[in-house]
């Protein structure tokens, strides 16, 4: 597998990049879902740049380290309320797209009536499918890591 490091100073100018591209889509019921935590700072970013004062999390796991491991929802999304909203579901990096759907479908559980969008930063040629927005496509054999990663 190929590693490929990303700096802090392209890793913020992506985030801003999503925030430009997530901008047709929001209103004033906007909310932000993120997946902590790759999806922690970009949404931050894209919840200053855009004016979106909730932000909730959605706690799941599916790795360690670089290792696939079993479905682990760890904070979950009972507090907030998505019925009209356009909810905003962010993260730093689709990979197989298995997390996101399975984040997708619990969060369109909650309410019929959700404007769901999945945005990320990096997505991975075979997870193009899962992903809204996205700023960048990388190769399937492609390991980011991140600069808070060191």
């Amino acid at each position: 597998m190929k590693i490929r490091k990303i700096t802090w100073a392209y890793y913020i100018k992506c985030c801003y990049c999503l925030s430009n591209l997530l901008k047709e889509k929001t209103n004033d019921k906007s909310i932000i879902i993120t997946m902590p935590r790759g999806g922690y700072i970009p949404s931050s970013i894209v919840s200053y740049v855009l004016g979106i004062n909730k932000i909730f999390s959605y706690g799941y796991s599916s790795y360690q380290n670089k290792t696939k491991v079993g479905k682990n929802i760890y904070q979950d999304l009972s507090s907030c309320n998505l019925s009209k909203c356009n909810v905003f579901l962010i993260d730093d990096i689709i990979d197989t797209s298995h997390t996101v759907d399975d984040a997708k479908k619990h969060i369109l559980s909650k309410d019929a009536d959700i404007n769901l969008f999945v945005a990320s930063v990096f997505v991975k040629k075979n997870s193009l499918s899962a992903a809204d927005f996205y700023v960048k496509v990388l190769n399937s054999n492609e390991w980011l890591e991140f600069p808070y990663d060191e």
